[in-house]
């Protein structure tokens, strides 16, 4: 069975936080004031994908 495709946040990302906001997923966190995706916990859902307005958040390349 393949892994799932981790995700991770652009620099398209504005910083609005709606993903931590909104979902709430484990796998954000805060670096610096700025929304980090720990790859190593990421499911690959695409949930934070779908919500993001900026269009920020993509699959990591394997």
């Amino acid at each position: 069975m393949l892994k799932p495709r981790a995700f991770k946040i652009t620099d398209k990302c504005l910083d609005h936080k709606d993903c931590i906001n909104e979902i709430a997923c484990p796998s954000f966190y805060l670096e610096k004031g700025k929304v980090k995706i720990d790859a190593n916990t990421c499911i690959g859902c695409a949930v934070c994908a779908q919500i993001c307005t900026e269009n920020a958040i993509i699959p990591l390349k394997n």
